[in-house]
Order: structure tokens, then C-alpha cells, then sequence
């Protein structure tokens, strides 16, 4: 199923008049900006916005920098020293042409906290962020005092990710077995009536239920528009366009490092990432099943379905499938982080986007301050 990254911004043709030039944008955000060189020739960005109490580090998701937590980074301040990451790659940091399969990206982080004689921090990543998060927990536990997964938790593992269709086992058995029985129909067999009758009765009315459910979820999911002329004139306008669409706003600092800029101030359809960082972290993608530092998971139901006419029966039922879709998908997703990690804590906000730091940002600062009283000094 699609779930809609921040990265997909990078695809859009970006169209308009001038509006100002590159030299006029000025980040915002009161955070120092510093370097840590990781391995020789890889330097790792890192901000710094200051704050008081136990440290913090933020690890921003799969194709996003730390300027992405710019504003959600103010809130924390106020009760912890807040730092933020951004892995190799992307942003600022250095584009390497290795060095992205999870312990390596595990080991930029500890780095970080190395060279900068961070102790003990929080680790709180969001979405993929949190596979960094699970690998310093699981391969360095003592050197943080706790991690926090930002609707975060998923199997990292691409073995596993094969056993399901859309992250539901049992539709891949479904239909396993009738590709099966179909395999046995074409083998002409002497009496094909068996095989034939387990197709009718069973395997094919089995998976057409598969089919059409999931054309009921399409259906029933919030659609994506795409950005009009007028919402690409300039970064504030496509940062508008994004809140239209995704419900959010993030920093338009994050707009800034997720595309180039062109020398009028526009946004450019060019991206900033390397074009090999993101399938390479695919590639190197790692699963930890024995989590146990304590572990607070915030996790987000985004179950808001499209807008519908409550009258329209077909309408209800496509909302209804989208609900129930996005619940059976949370229900697997906590069911792995309670088996992997038995230490840990487990929150889910209803209606919450998956960027829950931007959609729920209190609730995501009142679950963090709870955990974090419930750490060892």
C-alpha cells in the first residue's frame, strides 16, 4: 500500500516566476550546525539546538535530514539537550558511495556520541530512523540510556517483508496456494475435477476477496494531488502544497535539503540525496529481535479515510475498508515491537500521520517527558 515519504517532493517539476534569489534564504532555526567525521573522508551533519536536561539525539526517516525536526526540536528544549543527525547521503552530510547497510549507519551515530562525549543519551527515531536506533540499542546498549520509536517499528528485514503481501501473511498463503492449484491445472492431470473444484469452491472466490478489498482501500484512501504552478513558485508555496495535501507542516528547511536550489531562490526538480543512498539502505537493511534497553514506541493510525458522502453506501464501505486496513497494519506492526522489544512501552494515537512528531507533536512531547522521568538518573 502506498504510504506517501516526505521525499516524494524531489518529483515534482518545479514551475513559476522569480521570486528571490539563493543568497536570501536564511535557515531559521536556532541550532548550531557542526561536522563529525565518521570515517576518514565521511562527515556526518550535525545540529545542536541546545536545551537543558538528559540529552537527546533525533534521527530523522528514510530520504529526510535532521532540519526536518526543526521546529518539533523547540518543544524538546525546554527539558532536553537536543541534538539531530543526519545520515550519510543526504543533506549536508557526506555522499559516500558505501557505508549504508545498518551497523554502518549504526556506527555513524555512536560516533557521534563518541566525539561529542554525549552521555547517555535518548535515541528517538522516526520511520526508518528507527532501524539506527535499534542497532546502537541492541550493539552499544550501554551507551544510551533509552530509545523512542517515532511510528518507527517495522521488520527492516527483507526476508521477512517477503512472507507477507501488503503485511498480511495469511493473503500471501492465499494466494501461494492458488498459484498452486493453477501450476496443477496446467500439468493437463487425467481428471482435472479436483483440482478444478478447489479452485471454484475455494482458492479463486478467496482471492477475488483479497482483489477486491484492496481496490475498496484504494478507494477509500486520501488522495494524492499533485502541485499545481501556482503551488511551485517558491519553497513557502510548496510547503503549503504539502500541508494541503499531508494535513503537516514540516520546516521549509527540510524543503530547502531535500532539493536543489536554483540561483533565482526557486526550488529545484533536482535532488539533493545521492541517487545510490536509498536503495543501498534497502539493501542493507537489518532486523534486531532482542531489543531490551528501555523502549518507548509512539506509533500513528493514520485511519483519517477520503472525504465521502456518509450517504453513499459504496463510499462507506471503501472508508470503512481503508480503516479497517490501516488498523489490521498497526495491529501487525505492535504485535512485532511487543515480541521484540519485551522492555518496552507501547502508544498509539488515532488519526495521527505517520510524521507523528509534525501531526502530534504535544502528544509526542507528553509521552517522551513520561518516559524519560521513568529512566534511571
Amino acid at each position: 500500500m502506498r504510504k506517501v515519504p516526505i521525499f516524494v517532493l524531489v518529483v515534482a517539476s518545479i514551475l513559476g516566476p522569480s521570486v528571490s534569489r539563493a543568497e536570501d534564504w536564511h535557515d531559521p532555526s536556532p541550532h548550531q550546525i557542526r561536522f563529525v567525521t565518521v570515517q576518514p573522508g565521511v562527515k556526518i551533519e550535525m545540529l545542536d539546538w541546545g536545551g537543558t536536561g538528559r540529552p537527546l539525539i533525533l534521527i530523522a526517516g528514510a530520504g529526510g535530514t535532521a532540519h526536518t525536526f526543526d521546529d518539533f526540536a523547540l518543544l524538546l528544549t525546554p527539558h532536553f539537550h537536543v541534538y539531530g543527525v543526519t545520515r550519510r547521503g543526504y543533506g549536508d552530510s557526506s555522499k559516500p558511495r558505501n557505508g549504508y547497510d545498518a551497523d554502518r549507519l549504526g556506527d555513524d551515530v555512536v560516533a557521534v556520541i563518541r566525539k561529542l562525549n554525549i552521555q547517555k543519551p535518548i535515541l528517538m527515531g522516526h520511520s526508518f530512523g528507527g532501524q539506527e536506533v535499534s542497532d546502537v540499542a541492541t550493539r552499544y546498549p550501554t551507551l544510551i540510556a533509552g530509545a523512542i520509536y517515532l511510528d518507527a517499528l517495522y521488520s527492516y528485514d527483507a526476508a521477512s517483508e517477503k512472507e507477507a503481501l501488503y503485511w498480511n501473511v495469511e493473503w500471501r498463503q492465499q494466494i501461494e496456494a492458488l498459484q498452486k492449484h493453477l501450476a496443477q491445472l496446467l500439468e493437463s492431470p487425467f481428471d482435472s475435477r479436483p483440482v478444478a473444484t478447489a479452485l471454484l469452491d475455494r482458492y479463486l472466490p478467496t482471492v477475488q476477496k483479497i482483489v477486491e478489498n484492496l481496490v475498496r482501500v484504494e478507494k477509500g484512501r486520501p488522495p494524492w494531488v499533485d502541485p499545481q504552478p501556482a503551488d511551485l513558485e517558491s519553497f513557502p508555496a510548496l510547503r503549503e502544497w504539502y500541508h494541503r495535501v499531508m494535513r503537516l507542516y514540516i520546516p521549509e528547511a527540510e524543503f530547502h535539503q531535500m532539493q536543489a536550489t536554483k540561483p533565482d531562490g526557486r526550488p529545484s526538480s533536482d535532488r539533493r540525496a545521492s541517487d545510490w543512498a536509498g536503495g543501498a539502505i534497502m539493501a542493507g537493511r537489518k532486523a534486531f529481535h532482542h531489543i531490551m534497553v528501555p523502549a518507548l514506541y509512539i506509533g500513528a493510525e493514520d485511519n483519517v479515510p477520503a472525504k465521502y458522502d456518509k450517504s453513499d453506501p459504496e463510499a462507506r464501505t471503501n472508508a470503512e475498508a481503508y480503516i479497517a486496513y490501516q488498523h489490521g497494519w498497526i495491529e501487525r506492526r505492535t504485535a512485532r515491537f511487543k515480541s521484540d522489544v519485551p522492555n518496552g512501552r507501547l502508544v498509539i494515537l488515532q488519526g495521527a500521520s505517520h510524521m507523528v512528531f509534525a501531526s502530534n507533536p504535544q502528544d509526542v512531547l507528553r509521552e517522551s517527558l513520561s518516559f524519560a522521568d521513568s529512566l534511571p538518573p
